[in-house]
C-alpha cells in the first residue's frame, strides 16, 4: 500500500487494505514520480481506465498527489471514520467494502452517498440504535440505514439520482477547429461535444488529412486514419462509426465554416399535463424525435426512482428515501414529482391583435396530481393511481454534498400513517452541515 494515499485517506486506507487499492496505490505513486510533464501526468490520473477501482482509484490519486478535494471523498472519509468508531470496522466494512470495490463512478459515489446518511443518523437516531443494511422482517430486503427515534423504529434507505449534463463547450475549441488549414470553407456536423482542447486538436487535424483528399464535382469515398466518409445526399458522411465527425461538406467559401456540435433534447412537461389540460385554440406544442430525444421528464424519472424504493420500507414504522442528487437544477424537478406539476394558473386573452396570451393575473399553483398531494386534493381515482401506494414513505429526504457544505430538504408525505414527528424533521434538517465543520 502506498503510505501517501494512506496518510491523506487512513479510513478508506483501513477499509479497502489488501485489496485492488494496494495495487492501485503503487500505480498512482509510478505516475506521480514519472518523467512526463505534469499536464500528462495529471491526464493519466485522472484516467479511470488506468486503475482497477476506476474512477475511486483516479479520484484517489489526484486528490493526494495533485492537491485539491473532493467533497464527496471528503464525506467518505470523515464518514468512514465515525462509522468505524461508533459499529466496528467488522460492520462497516460488510457494508461499504464490496461496493467501494465495484470499479465504476455510480457504485462508489453512491455509496459515499449512503455513508453521508448514515454519519447524520448517527446524530439524532437513540444511542446505541444505529444499524447498517437491516433487513425487513420476513424478507430478503434491507434498508440502508436502520435506528431508532424516541423508540421508535425509523428506516432509511439511500438512492441517487443520476442526471449526467451535456458537457460545457468552450468558444475557443470551436475557434481551434475552424483555424484548420484548408484552402475552402467547410460545416461540420459532430457526433459528440468538443469536450475538450485535445479532441478539437483531434477533429482539426482530421478535417485537413480529409480536405487533402477532397476533388470538387467529385463524390470519391475519403479515408483518415480507419475512418470512412461516403458521399449522401450532398454531404460525406461517416459510415464507420468511431470518428467524432458526422458530416462534412466543403463546398463553402472559404470565409464559411461552421462547427455543428449535436444536442439532446429532453421533455419537460409530464404527459399528465397536456392529457388533462389541452392547449386552447391556436396553441400548439412541438416535441422533436429521434434517437437524442428523450420523452421522459426528469420528475418521470424520479417518481420511478422512488416507486422502485417501495418494497423497501417496513409497514407501520417511520420509513425515509434520502434522494442524493449533486445537481442543483434538479430540484424542482423532484418537487414537481412528489408534490405535483408546476403550472401557471389563469384565464386566455387575445391580445390587440388578437393573439391568444396568458391573464396578467395569473398565478403559479400545482396540478393535485402526485404521491405526496393531500388525499383530499385529490379524486378517488388519483388518489389510487398515484398517490396510495407511497403511503408508507413518510418522506423524502433530499440531500447534497457540494464544496460549499451539504445541503437538505425534507419533504413530508400529508397521507402517510407513520409521519415524521416534528423534532426529527429539525434534526434531520439540521444535519446537514458537512461532517468536518
Amino acid at each position: 500500500m502506498d503510505t501517501i494515499i494512506a496518510q491523506k485517506y487512513p479510513n478508506i486506507a483501513v477499509l479497502l487494505s489488501g485489496t485492488v487499492f494496494d495495487r492501485d496505490s503503487q500505480t498512482a505513486r509510478v505516475i506521480a514520480n514519472s518523467d512526463s510533464d505534469l499536464e500528462t501526468q495529471k491526464a493519466i490520473m485522472r484516467d479511470p481506465a488506468s486503475f482497477q477501482l476506476g474512477d475511486l482509484g483516479s479520484c484517489l490519486g489526484y486528490y493526494t498527489y495533485f492537491g485539491g478535494q473532493s467533497a464527496l471523498l471528503r464525506e467518505l472519509e470523515e464518514g468512514l471514520g465515525i462509522l468505524i468508531g461508533s459499529l466496528g470496522h467488522s460492520s462497516v466494512s460488510a457494508a461499504y467494502r464490496d461496493k467501494l470495490l465495484a470499479c465504476s463512478r455510480q457504485p462508489w459515489e453512491d455509496t459515499a452517498h449512503e455513508v453521508a446518511v448514515a454519519t447524520r443518523a448517527s446524530r439524532f437516531f437513540d444511542a446505541g440504535t444505529l444499524e447498517l443494511e437491516e433487513p425487513l422482517p420476513g424478507s430478503s430486503k434491507n434498508t440502508d440505514v436502520y435506528g431508532k427515534f424516541n423508540g421508535g423504529i425509523v428506516r432509511i434507505e439511500v438512492t441517487a439520482l443520476h442526471e449526467d449534463c451535456s458537457p460545457a463547450i468552450d468558444c475557443s475549441w470551436i475557434d481551434l477547429v475552424k483555424s484548420a488549414e484548408i484552402a475552402s470553407g467547410f460545416r461540420l456536423t459532430l457526433r459528440r461535444p468538443l469536450s475538450s482542447k485535445e479532441m478539437a486538436e483531434e477533429v482539426k487535424h482530421s478535417l485537413e488529412l480529409l480536405h487533402a483528399q477532397y476533388h470538387p464535382d467529385e463524390g470519391t469515398p475519403l479515408q483518415v486514419e480507419g475512418h470512412g466518409f461516403e458521399w449522401d445526399r450532398g454531404v460525406f458522411r461517416n459510415v464507420s462509426g468511431s470518428s467524432a465527425i458526422e458530416t462534412l461538406d466543403f463546398d463553402f467559401p472559404t470565409e464559411t465554416r461552421e462547427v455543428v456540435n449535436p444536442c439532446r433534447t429532453r421533455r419537460v412537461t409530464p404527459r399528465i399535463v397536456e392529457d388533462n389540460f389541452p392547449n386552447p385554440p391556436q396553441v400548439i406544442s412541438m416535441m422533436p424525435e429521434g434517437m437524442d430525444h428523450n420523452d421522459n421528464p426528469v420528475s418521470g424519472k424520479v417518481r420511478q426512482i422512488i416507486e422502485n424504493k417501495l418494497d423497501q420500507c417496513q409497514d407501520g414504522v417511520i420509513n425515509i428515501l434520502a434522494l442524493c442528487t449533486p445537481d442543483p437544477s434538479n430540484d424542482l424537478d423532484i418537487e414537481s414529482a412528489l408534490k405535483g406539476p408546476l403550472v401557471a394558473i389563469g384565464s386566455f386573452e387575445q391580445d390587440d391583435t388578437g393573439v391568444p396570451c396568458i391573464s396578467p393575473v395569473a398565478r403559479c399553483g400545482r396540478i393535485p396530481k402526485a404521491p405526496f398531494c393531500p388525499k383530499d386534493k385529490m379524486s378517488e381515482g388519483d388518489y389510487e393511481d398515484l398517490a396510495m401506494n407511497f403511503e408508507k414513505l413518510s418522506a423524502v429526504w433530499m440531500l447534497r454534498v457540494a464544496s460549499s457544505g451539504a445541503e437538505g430538504t425534507l419533504f413530508l408525505n400529508p397521507n402517510a400513517p407513520k409521519p415524521v414527528p416534528a423534532d426529527l424533521v429539525n434534526m434531520i434538517e439540521e444535519s446537514c452541515v458537512q461532517l468536518g465543520d
